[in-house]
């Protein structure tokens, strides 16, 4: 119906426009622009009239734009534009050459002054949108969260109202006058939440409702594809056996898995009923107190302060006539937990506990239908320990961990025995390792009155042996090169001390390691005792060192003693056979002297020559034999006697020439004879001197026999005494 929003009166301006061409290209336009973009041309073009529903569908239903025309001209009515906001919806998506060729959107009227707006879409029975649903008139007025929307003449959103009156901003309904990305409205708090709203390209699951007795989240109307929605039941209820809390929507429209549904909490009212009447500060009366349990791991062992911290599972049952039900009654609940505090459960204690706590009694604990309640506890424990550190490095140390009731209630405790895998009672479990030691526990109920468990350790010796025990016996044996080592050397000393020095470390570090008792252990005192033996043999041995430094003789009686039986003891010999022959025995040709060989041999010749001077007179010439110092008569040379009567006289005057030195020849005799004197004390000293040495031989070897003797003997004393 002519004219239109365009200007155009006639069907010829209309056929030679150019939005006619935009008209029939619109079958063909590709891209993402509004399903009603045909549709909405069309109006523009050839504005709707008020004619029945069913003249207007034929007019439309040609394909042919001449036959359209040539049947619009034929009806009569009310012509009615296009609405603004179906304009504004429709070029939101449309192509900026398009949107040129149409009118402006704020030329329409709004749906009040009359306008042609199409039927609203709908997606199964509920009305959606097409674009961003601008021109959405459908009456959904809930939120995405659920909220209730306000109305759009209410302060929240009034403003609204008056800039958008072609929006149809009806009571309280859900729409989009800014052009956002979908219809929304405004909730009591002021904020803007988007709506509820179905797009008409959409591909999801329909809202299939809440269960029966139960609430989903979130609450929507429709679900896209891969969306989840979780399904509760209200307090008293639960959700049957078989379903599922959660369901995903699937391609198709289908969901993952059917609606569950709900039923009465059969366990909530079940555990009501029993703790209506029921005291848990009243015990059961005679109750007795089953347990089994182990020692799960052991965290942390403090040698020096023997303290074990240890995770410990302890299962304690015992019978409860209040806690009991018919399980028929009850959608044959057959057990049920319930947390510990709102029920009665024993009080325990930890003895010797090196960090005080209480069992936690807040954990669920598990009740039977006949009254049996089982209380599972897991916890860490430090306790104090007995250490018997006496044979270390195979030291043992042996930590109970006893759970104790308070004596006012009247309760009896009794080891279950082997349950779970768990030792029977009294008696140890296999031995397994631990760290360094070897353990094994044992669990036993001690006079009806206490639940313990004993963890029995005994060290693994070997790192101990290999670092501590072996230098220590490797410091004893170097202690012997001592008694080796000549005795002329300061050597000796200095290596005795740093040895000695060496064995104090290891003692610091045994000390360090195990705890302080009563008694050491018996490595500690062996230590000390291996420390004063080293130290006393030291002190002999610098004795032995001045010994042999000494000059003199020695008593007969004591070279008899130690050069001849205790040499003999001590594998040396007879050390008096090696002495020289007594000085009254020896003779001069003994000495090593060669000066005094030579000063003999000039003596010899000039006595000869002296003898010639006194053949008239037979004189004596005195002469000292080295061996018993005799005095002899000498009698004149044989060669002399001979020579003397047939004396020529060329010798006369020799004699007589040598004849004033008589008295230097007697002289040098004297002299030769103070010589021999000399050299006779020189001999006698150093066989004083050879006695102190061959005594502090004897001495050094009898110390070391004696050392290690000593150290031998120190190991079974040593234990004897120590225990």
């Amino acid at each position: 119906m002519l004219p239109n929003q365009l200007g155009q009166t006639t069907f010829e301006e209309v056929q030679n426009s150019s939005v006619v061409e935009l008209l029939n290209s619109s079958y063909s336009s590709s891209g993402n622009y509004h399903p009603e973009l045909r549709k909405f041309v069309s109006t523009v073009i050839f504005p709707q009239c008020n004619v029945t529903v069913q003249n207007n569908t034929d007019c439309y239903s040609s394909s042919n734009v001449t036959n359209m025309i040539s049947c619009m001209g034929n009806v009569t009515g009310t012509q009615l534009v296009p609405c603004r906001s179906w304009c504004e919806e429709v070029l939101n998506m449309a192509a900026d050459w398009m949107k040129v060729l149409l009118p402006r959107c704020k030329l329409f009227p709004s749906s009040k002054h009359g306008c042609w707006n199409p039927t609203s879409a709908k997606l199964g029975n509920k009305v959606c949108y097409h674009g961003n649903g601008i021109n959405y008139r459908g009456t959904w007025s809930k939120t995405t969260s659920g909220a209730d929307c306000v109305e759009w003449l209410a302060e929240q959103s009034g403003y609204y109202k008056t800039e958008y009156p072609w929006a149809n901003l009806d009571n309280n309904y859900c729409r989009n006058p800014t052009g956002l990305d979908r219809p929304f409205c405004l909730t009591d708090d002021g904020s803007q939440e988007d709506c509820d709203v179905i797009p008409c390209d959409a591909d999801g699951c329909w809202d299939r409702g809440p269960p029966n007795y139960g609430k989903r989240s979130p609450s929507k109307s429709f679900y896209f594809v891969d969306e989840r929605v979780t399904y509760t039941c209200n307090e008293g209820y639960t959700l049957k056996s078989g379903y599922t809390s959660e369901a995903r929507c699937m391609l198709g429209g289908d969901w993952q898995y059917d609606k569950p549904s709900c039923s009465v909490n059969h366990r909530r009212r079940l555990q009501e009923e029993l703790l209506e009447i029921y005291s848990a500060s009243l015990a059961p009366e005679n109750v007795v107190i089953n347990f089994t349990g182990s020692v799960e791991q052991i965290v942390d062992l403090d040698e020096k302060k023997e303290q074990l911290v240890a995770s410990v599972a302890i299962d304690f049952t015992w019978q409860d006539s209040r806690l009991s039900w018919d399980p028929k009654y009850y959608d044959d609940i057959t057990s049920l937990n319930i947390l510990g505090d709102s029920i009665w459960t024993p009080i325990l204690t930890l003895k010797r506990n090196a960090n005080p706590h209480s069992l936690q009694n807040d954990v669920p604990v598990r009740v039977s239908s006949n009254g049996q309640v089982a209380w599972n506890v897991e916890t860490q424990t430090t306790t104090v320990c007995d250490a018997d550190p006496f044979y270390f490095p195979a030291d043992t140390m042996e930590c109970h961990i006893c759970l104790s009731a308070i004596a006012a209630v009247e309760q009896t405790i009794q080891c279950q025995g082997a349950d779970k895998g768990n030792s029977p009672c009294n008696s140890y479990s296999d031995v397994t390792t631990e760290g360094e030691w070897r353990r094994n526990d044992q669990i036993f109920a001690k006079d009806n009155r206490e639940a313990c468990f004993v963890v029995h350790l005994k060290r693994i010796p070997l790192l101990h042996i290999a670092t501590t025990v072996g230098p220590c016996i490797i410091l004893v044996v170097l202690m012997t090169i001592t008694f080796v080592m000549p005795l002329d050397r300061g050597d000796r000393i200095s290596f005795g001390l740093t040895i000695l020095l060496s064995m104090v470390v290891s003692l610091v570090f045994v000390t360090d390691v195990l705890p302080v008792k009563g008694a050491l252990p018996f490595f500690a005192t062996l230590i000390i005792v291996c420390m004063g033996l080293m130290g006393v043999f030291l002190l002999l041995t610098m004795a032995v060192i001045v010994i042999h430094d000494r000059e003199g003789s020695l008593p007969p009686t004591v070279k008899v003693i130690f050069f001849r039986h205790i040499s003999k003891i001590l594998l040396l010999g007879d050390l008096t056979e090696k002495k020289r022959p007594c000085d009254e025995e020896a003779d001069l040709t003994d000495f090593p002297a060669t000066e005094l060989e030579a000063d003999l041999t000039d003596f010899s010749a000039i006595e000869l020559i002296n003898n010639a001077f006194q053949t008239h007179d037979k004189a004596e010439v005195s002469d000292e034999r080295p061996c018993d110092g005799s005095e002899t008569t000498r009698q004149p040379s044989t060669l002399l006697a001979g020579l003397v009567p047939t004396r020529s006289t060329a010798l006369l005057e020799l004699i007589l020439n040598l004849k004033g030195v008589k008295n230097e020849v007697k002289d040098l005799a004297k002299a030769v004879d103070n010589k021999r004197e000399v050299l006779k004390k020189v001999m006698m000293s150093e066989d004083e001197v050879s006695e102190y040495i061959l005594l502090a031989k004897v001495l050094d070897r009898l110390c070391l026999v004696l050392y290690i003797i000593s150290i031998a003997a120190a190991v079974p004393m040593t234990m004897y005494l120590g225990r």
